[in-house]
């Protein structure tokens, strides 16, 4: 608790939320000689963080531009801060990592985006029930860019964005959500680097993704940005 408290003054973050009662959430992450990781991690107070907390803080907040959320906190708590966003017109980003059990497709109908890796896009699938409990898409799916904007249009949301590591982004849109003449889908390469450690690509892509697109970049264009900052 203190070293992490320590990190957040440092980085001049707001870290008035304190949970005296549970352990402060802590992750292993191991990487292999391909510099692709698996990460375990133990919630601990994050889930302390409910929507009464939640309401509490936006409720104190100006408008932003855009809203960013993840799924390392009470899964309620997330779902009311998309619906604060979507009530008060703001554009919501939730990126599903992890996906945790318990997840609904409740928990995501708010947002406009969705961001999530390829195991946790095949997670998705199996909570709506297009995937079987233990079902896994093939590589054929992976190739097939009608069965993937298919399958992201059950997800219920305007925008998907699956991350795709060296292979770039793969995306979806509705087609009362197209800017311009975007496609309704398409994908966006990556640049080829040397792999070392592919830790927090993911959170560093979704981040530069909604940074440039409340900037006013169109949305390609922002998400181009994204995967080079990711890279």
């Amino acid at each position: 608790a203190a070293t992490a408290r320590a990190f957040a003054a440092e980085l001049r973050l707001d870290a008035h939320f304190i949970e005296r009662e549970l352990p402060t959430a802590a992750s292993s992450i191991v990487v292999d000689a391909a510099g692709r990781n698996l990460i375990v991690v133990a919630l601990g107070a994050n889930l302390a963080l409910d929507v009464a907390a939640v309401d509490a803080c936006l409720a104190n907040e100006a408008l932003p531009t855009l809203l960013l959320a993840q799924c390392e906190i009470d899964l309620d708590a997330t779902a009311a801060a998309l619906a604060w966003a979507r009530r008060h017109g703001v554009r919501a980003v939730l990126n599903p990592a992890p996906v945790p059990a318990g997840i609904e497709a409740r928990h995501w109908r708010d947002a406009e985006l969705l961001t999530p890796n390829e195991t946790e896009f095949e997670a998705l699938l199996r909570v709506i029930g297009t995937l079987p409990a233990d079902g896994r898409l093939s590589e054929a799916h992976w190739q097939d860019d009608a069965y993937l904007h298919a399958q992201a249009r059950r997800l219920g949301v305007p925008r998907v964005v699956i991350t795709l590591g060296a292979a770039g982004a793969f995306v979806s849109v509705a087609e009362a959500a197209r800017e311009d003449a975007e496609p309704v889908c398409y994908r966006v390469a990556a640049p080829v680097v040397a792999v070392r450690d592919t830790t927090g690509a993911g959170d560093a892509c979704s981040g530069a993704l909604v940074a440039a697109w409340s900037e006013g970049h169109p949305f390609r264009q922002a998400l181009t940005l994204a995967v080079h900052a990711a890279a």
